[in-house]
C-alpha cells in the first residue's frame, strides 16, 4: 500500500532535518513512499539547509509547500490533508525519526492487518518513545485506562494521541478534517470522535516504533498549553458528548491547571471565562448512540 508521509513544520529546522535524513534512510521505501509533503507553516527561521537535502535527494517524492503565515498545527495538518493523493495518510511531528532502517516498507501494511480491516479503523497510533529514552511516551499512548507495556498488541480505542498516526482518506472524507479553529492541542479528539461516528474505529499499532524528541522549540508555556488544552477539551465535550461530561471535563481540567501550575491566577481566570462562554457559542453535535456505545466497549475515559 502507498503511503502519502505528511509532515508540518515551524522553527524546527534541524529536527526537520534529522527526519529527512531517517527518511532517506529507509530500505524499500520506493515501494511504500508515493509523496512525502512538508508544510513550511510560516516560518520565521532558516530552513536553507533543509531545502539543500531535499534538492540533492531527488529520488525521493519530497514537495515543499508554504504558508506565509502559521495556521496552526490543525490548520496546516487539514491543508496536507487536502494536498494528499494517496488513500493512506501517515502523519509525522517534524521532530520524530524512524527507530529502525524498515519501518517505514513495514507500515505500508499496517492499515491491511486482519484486525484492523474487520474494526474498520479509520484511524491507527503507533508506538510512540523518547529518542533519548526510548521509553514510551506515555503521552502519546492512546488510552487513558491502561498503562504502556512492551508486551502491548493492537487494540481499539477511544482517540489518538497525535506524532505519529496513520489514516483512511475515506474515513476523512465523511468525518472531516481537523478543526482549524483550535490551532493546537485536542485536536485529535475532536477528529477521532468524529471519526467513530461516522462508523470506523480508531486503533493502536506498536510493530512500528517511532521516536520522538519532543524539542521544546516552537512549543507553548505550560500554563499557557494547559489553559489551550482545558478549554479545547471542555470545547469537545461540550460539542459531542453527553452534557454531564462538559461538566466533569471543565472542573477536573480546571483542578489539573491548579496542579501543575504555579501561578500566573490571570490565566486561570481568562480560562474559566472561555469555558464559561462555550454553551453560548459552540452548537452541540452529539455523537449518536452506536459510538458512544463504542467508546463505553473500548473503556474511554469520558468525565475529563
Amino acid at each position: 500500500m502507498k503511503l502519502s508521509v505528511l509532515v508540518v513544520t515551524f522553527n524546527r529546522p534541524d529536527d526537520l532535518l534529522d527526519l529527512l535524513q531517517s527518511v532517506a534512510d529507509q530500505e524499500g521505501a520506493a515501494d511504500v513512499l508515493e509523496e512525502l509533503l512538508i508544510l513550511d507553516n510560516g516560518t520565521s527561521v532558516d530552513y536553507s539547509r533543509c531545502w539543500e537535502f531535499v534538492s540533492r535527494h531527488p529520488e525521493l517524492p519530497i514537495r515543499v509547500l508554504r504558508s506565509d503565515e502559521n495556521l496552526g498545527a490543525a490548520g496546516g495538518k487539514s491543508l496536507l490533508m487536502r494536498e494528499a493523493r494517496c488513500d493512506t495518510l501517515l502523519f509525522l511531528d517534524d521532530d520524530a525519526v524512524f527507530s529502525t532502517s524498515r519501518d517505514l516498507a513495514a507500515l505500508g501494511s499496517v492499515m491491511e492487518k486482519d484486525f484492523f480491516r474487520e474494526a474498520r479503523a479509520g484511524i491507527v497510533q503507533l508506538r510512540v518513545v523518547y529518542h533519548d529514552t526510548k521509553e514510551i511516551q506515555r503521552s502519546a499512548y492512546p488510552h487513558k485506562r491502561r498503562e504502556p507495556a512492551t508486551t502491548d498488541s493492537e487494540f481499539l480505542t477511544s482517540f489518538f494521541a497525535g506524532c505519529a498516526t496513520l489514516m483512511r482518506k475515506d474515513a476523512l472524507d465523511l468525518a472531516g478534517l481537523y478543526p482549524e479553529e483550535f490551532g493546537i492541542y485536542m485536536e485529535e479528539y475532536d477528529l477521532g470522535y468524529r471519526v467513530i461516528d461516522a462508523g470506523y474505529s480508531i486503533g493502536y499499532d506498536p510493530s512500528v516504533t517511532i521516536e520522538h524528541k519532543e524539542s521544546r522549540e516552537a512549543r507553548l508555556a505550560d500554563h499557557a498549553k494547559l489553559r489551550r488544552q482545558w478549554v479545547n477539551k471542555s470545547v469537545i465535550a461540550w460539542r459531542y458528548l453527553p452534557r454531564r461530561y462538559f461538566v466533569t471535563t471543565a472542573v477536573m481540567w480546571s483542578l489539573e491547571y491548579v496542579r501543575r501550575v504555579r501561578g500566573h491566577p490571570s490565566s486561570y481566570v481568562r480560562a474559566w471565562l472561555d469555558v464559561l462562554r462555550i454553551p453560548f457559542v459552540e452548537r452541540r453535535k452529539p455523537i449518536g448512540p452506536e459510538a458512544l456505545a463504542y467508546l463505553r466497549l473500548v473503556d474511554a475515559r469520558l468525565w475529563y
